[in-house]
């Protein structure tokens, strides 16, 4: 296994990265989107929570 450290340069950039480093940035980024999309869904669930307890609200005021 390479080390992750391991770059070859071209230009004075990572021409590529190493077969880990790839594997491991991909699965970070796809882990990233599952919890931000969990995150999203929450937060909906919370705000449609808080619309219908207003709307119970205004409806018992009348």
């Amino acid at each position: 296994m390479r080390a992750i450290k391991q770059l070859v340069r071209f230009q004075g950039r990572p021409a590529f990265l190493p077969v880990c480093e790839h594997r491991l940035r991909r699965s970070v980024e796809k882990l990233n989107a599952a919890l931000n999309a969990d995150f999203a869904a929450i937060l909906l669930q919370a705000f449609h929570a808080r619309i219908a307890a207003m709307e119970r609200e205004i409806r018992s005021d009348n």
